[in-house]
């Protein structure tokens, strides 16, 4: 049996690694674009005003 999991991998290896990086690119940016909010550091808005 493993022998012949094996064999499948190492024939279609490339495949499933080229699928795996293709979703791991399309979730990272789906992720990024709907969850990620940036936030403001502390004492972000003090350092504004003592620029100007």
């Amino acid at each position: 049996m493993k022998k012949r999991i094996r064999s499948i991998i190492l024939r279609v290896g490339t495949v499933i690694c080229s699928l795996a990086i293709f979703a791991e690119v399309f979730s990272v940016e789906r992720c990024k674009g709907i969850w990620y909010q940036p936030k403001e550091p502390d004492g972000y808005g003090d350092f504004l005003k003592k620029k100007k």
